[in-house]
């Protein structure tokens, strides 16, 4: 019989259904990435301090471009400072890697041009990557599909371009399946920053997305492509899945 339960059994990023948004196609990534950016920016924008806001805007990736003219962009989350729709300054970016943004898919080249004009203007970035398939855009961070030395299956990474970007820092947060969300920092203008919680966003976008637990969710069955973990990983959950069947049995 299979086990679908509402509420996350994951700590952190659910493994069987980010397996199935990466495997699946039908757009399902696509209906993650829209829903999960709008929770990120409502819950960013009730901790901003007075003077700045959260809006979705076009994304810096691109999800189809067979031609320059067909470019299909996705959404991110964009901090702005100012006082009026008129009069505001964008300070930091929030994105959420897409699939067809990484290596070696086709668009990786568009984001990293991007990514790098954003930083030289001066404008915090947010990436946050949860696709254990693929290697990082940033080609000096280790390979978890190529199961490379410290590869971590999900990172988020905060790259602060200042006081220049050559002095500036990029901080990486890795974690492994079964590992809670870490708080992050976001940096703002100055000294100004937020502490925030992705991963208490992350179950609220599962839980209030229904279908994510009844389609992809059965803890009767492995993930997806349950071979694109690495051996500890693999490890991790079949013991969650252990856990959660006899916890299952026991009702």
């Amino acid at each position: 019989m299979a086990i679908h339960i509402r509420e996350n059994q994951y700590k952190g990023v659910n493994a069987h259904l980010n397996s199935y948004l990466q495997n699946e196609p039908g757009g399902w990534w696509e209906v993650f990435h829209s829903n999960h950016l709008a929770h990120i920016r409502d819950a960013v924008d009730a901790q901003l301090p007075p003077g700045y806001y959260a809006l979705n805007e076009k994304s810096l990736q691109v999800e189809i471009a067979e031609t320059i003219d067909e470019e299909d962009y996705l959404t991110s989350v964009v901090i702005v400072q100012g006082d009026s729709t008129r009069n505001i300054k964008p300070v930091t970016r929030i994105e959420l890697l897409s699939p067809s943004n990484k290596p070696p898919n086709s668009n990786s080249h568009f984001y990293i041009t991007r990514r790098n004009e954003t930083l030289i203007s001066g404008i915090n970035l947010v990436e946050i990557d949860y696709l254990h398939q693929s290697s990082s855009p940033i080609w000096i961070l280790p390979s978890y599909p190529k199961r490379e030395a410290k590869s971590y299956p999900y990172m988020i990474l905060v790259s602060n371009p200042h006081p220049t970007l050559v002095e500036g820092v990029m901080e990486i947060f890795s974690f492994r399946v079964e590992d809670s969300i870490p708080l992050i920092n976001i940096p703002l203008l100055g000294e100004d920053k937020i502490t925030f919680d992705f991963g208490e966003v992350y179950n609220r976008t599962f839980r209030l997305n229904r279908y994510f637990y009844e389609v992809a969710d059965d803890y009767e069955q492995k993930p997806m492509n349950f071979e694109s973990y690495d051996d500890e990983d693999q490890r991790r959950i079949e013991a969650l899945m252990r856990s959660i069947a006899d916890a299952y049995q026991d009702k």
